[in-house]
This record gives C-alpha cells, structure tokens and sequence, in this order.
C-alpha cells in the first residue's frame, strides 16, 4: 500500500508539471474589426500561424481604438476614440461599459502595463484612468512618427507601431517618462488603412503587428515586418493575447479523478 501511494505521489507531482507546461503553452490572440465611424466592431481571434480571424462575436461598440489585458482582473478592455472604456466578454465579443469620460481622442491604441493602462492617442503618449476612462497626456511622441497605432511592450520596452500616412510604416521606441519617441526602424509596410495593432505573445516575448489587413512578426532589433497572413477582414484596430488555461484545469481535473479511483 506504502509502495502504492509513493507511485501515486509521483504521477500526481508530473501531472501538475505537465498541466502547468500545458497552461503556459496555450494563448490567444485577439483582434477587432471593422473600425469605421458608424459601424460596429466585432471581436475576433487571430492565428498565429496563417494570420486569419474567426469571427467571436459583435461588440455593440464602434471606433474601438484598441484592446489590452488585464490579467489582474482577468478582463480584455477596449478604449475608443470617445474615451469610452470597455470590458469585452470572450466568449460571445459583447462588450459592457466601465466609464465614459468627455473627450474625444484620434486613434489610437492601448497597452495594459505593470498595473497602468498606457494609450496612444495620434502621437501622444499618455495613460488611462481605468476608474473614470480619462485620457491624462504625458507628452508628444514627436516627429519621428506619425499616427502611431499600436502599443506594445517586450523586454522592459514600450513600442509603437507608426502608420506614417503614404510613407513606409515604422516601429518606435517609447519612454513611459515624457512620452518622447525613438526611431527603431521601417517595417517595410506601406499600409494603406489608418488602424493598426501591436500585440506580445505571452509565451516567446515575439511582437505581432497587424497594419489592418493582416498580420506580421517584427524584428525588435531592426524593426522589419515578416508578413504571415492576411485575416480575411479589414480595419483591425487592436490586438490583445490572452492566456488559455482551459488545459490546467482538463489535466487537473483528470488527475483528481483518478487519485480518487486509486483510494
């Protein structure tokens, strides 16, 4: 019996490391589209691999400047350019308003960060009182980009994804501090919408762009852009991944099923 319970003692212990692993190992990216002024948005996932969306749900929400995660509070906000917070179910992409503030934003994007919701809004660098949905400028990106409209973070760096109008779209490093920003480098997208969206894998630290139409992997040493697919919709205006745990909890379950079976 002594021996019996040992074993099962050893398989529950590589049953929780394979769980966890497999918990670790599964994310999702999403995205929402079509960004137009008198449309709604619908919520999308995204895959990695070939670029295109499957359609979640509708948000009910329209100018959705862009999503980000708040793993805190386990919610996917969405901000839009009429400084209107929201939290996105998803499972069915309807969305449920937090706050409204009296403003009006151009677009943008934002980017949940160490307990901040940072927001770009043209080329100014701010943040977003999740409480009251208010857009607080901390300072211009400058002149080295225009229209930024993505935001991500990797490594300890804030990036922004310019859409630069008819030039050569860009990637730019920017200081959380005064908002100032730095050239990394071209893409090498001339894109033709004015949304974008900038996302990092939870899992690798890769950036994801999408300039709309489809999505990229960039290169955060030179700030080219490798296309992977198109999403089969247009105007994405932001991107969020999000872990999946659904894996834990199957293995976990599993597992106390059959400790149970073995008593």
């Amino acid at each position: 019996m002594t021996i019996q319970r040992h074993l099962i003692h050893i398989y529950l212990a590589l049953l929780a490391a394979t769980a966890t692993s497999a918990a670790a190992a599964a994310e999702v990216l999403y995205g929402v589209a079509s960004y137009a002024a008198f449309q709604t948005q619908r919520l999308y996932t995204i895959d990695t691999v070939t670029g295109s969306a499957t359609l979640v749900g509708d948000t009910g929400v329209s100018r959705i400047n862009g999503i980000a995660w708040d793993a805190g509070s386990q919610t996917l906000y969405a901000y839009t350019t009429t400084a209107a917070l929201y939290a996105l179910d998803t499972n069915s992409g309807m969305a449920t308003l937090v706050a409204d503030a009296p403003q009006t934003l151009p677009e943008g994007d934002v980017l949940l960060l160490d307990g901040t919701l940072w927001a770009v809004a043209g080329d100014v660098f701010g943040t977003v009182n999740v409480g009251t949905a208010t857009f607080t400028s901390i300072g211009s990106i400058g002149s080295v980009a225009n229209d930024v409209s993505g935001l991500a973070a990797a490594g300890g760096v804030v990036y922004g994804f310019a859409k630069n109008g008819t030039l050569e779209d860009s990637i730019v490093t920017i200081d959380t501090i005064t908002g100032s920003g730095a050239l990394l480098g071209l893409t090498g997208i001339s894109s033709d919408g004015a949304v974008g969206g900038l996302s990092t894998s939870l899992l690798d630290g890769k950036v994801y762009l999408s300039d709309g139409q489809g999505l990229y992997i960039v290169n955060l040493s030179t700030g080219a852009a490798t296309f992977i697919g198109a999403h089969g919709v247009s105007g994405m205006s932001g991107l969020a991944f999000i872990p999946e745990p659904a894996s834990l909890v199957a293995l976990a379950v599993g597992g106390l099923g059959l400790a149970r079976r073995r008593r």
